[in-house]
């Protein structure tokens, strides 16, 4: 696998027999190195559409395609710098909306916006 791919596979479960509350869990490989024991929590990210897909939409972007595509030199030399920019945008966009959200049900629920299953 070329360096720089991010790789993912998602689990949809069904909540009833009607097919209603459908959940995933998705998970992406982030390194192109070979998983074991002591690199797993590094190397794969675990997301779950459970509550929020804003809050899994805001985690998979923010933890999975910004540092491939922004903050690696060379995935970002060939990605035009106006899908640069919205990739940004929308990174910062949804971290003030779940912010926002955290910030109004922090007596309640006191979750941090980076919470998450599994990764980094």
């Amino acid at each position: 696998m070329p360096k720089g791919y991010v790789v993912g596979w998602q689990i949809e479960m069904k909540d009833g027999s009607d097919g209603t509350g459908e959940k995933a869990l998705v998970f992406y490989k982030i390194r192109p190195e070979v998983i074991t024991p002591d690199n797993m929590h590094s190397n794969i990210f675990v997301s779950s559409v459970l509550d929020s897909p804003v809050s899994t939409l805001y985690q998979s972007v923010h933890r999975v395609f910004v540092p491939m595509l922004l903050k690696n030199e060379q995935s970002s030399k060939g990605l035009d710098p106006k899908l640069q920019s919205l990739l940004g945008e929308l990174d910062a966009g949804l971290g003030s909306v779940l912010r926002k959200r955290t910030d109004a049900s922090a007596p309640a629920r006191g979750a941090a916006v980076d919470d998450n299953i599994g990764g980094e």
